[in-house]
């Protein structure tokens, strides 16, 4: 099946216009207050534990949301919780 020029151009704005769903190690690096090497490093050790679960990985990106459960110990929307303990 042919795809007229038109619903190309409109799927890729909607593409474009997706949330976005992967952090990089400069990200990475900028939210943690370390270095590019170490951004990597936490990369790949957070996307071994997701293939080790099942999911595809993307090198040197991490999706947000497992970031921030990994990271902060908390999704977006949740209240933080004072008393959990590190």
């Amino acid at each position: 099946m042919i795809k007229a020029p038109g619903a190309v151009a409109k799927n890729r704005k909607e593409m474009l216009s997706l949330r976005k769903q992967y952090l990089t190690a400069q990200e990475v690096a900028e939210a943690t207050g370390v270095s590019a090497g170490k951004a990597y490093s936490m990369i790949r050790e957070m996307n071994a534990e997701l293939r080790a679960g099942g999911y595809l990985t993307v090198s040197g990106k991490i999706p947000i949301e497992f970031f921030r459960k990994k990271y902060f110990g908390f999704n977006e929307g949740e209240a933080y919780d004072s008393q959990r303990v590190l």
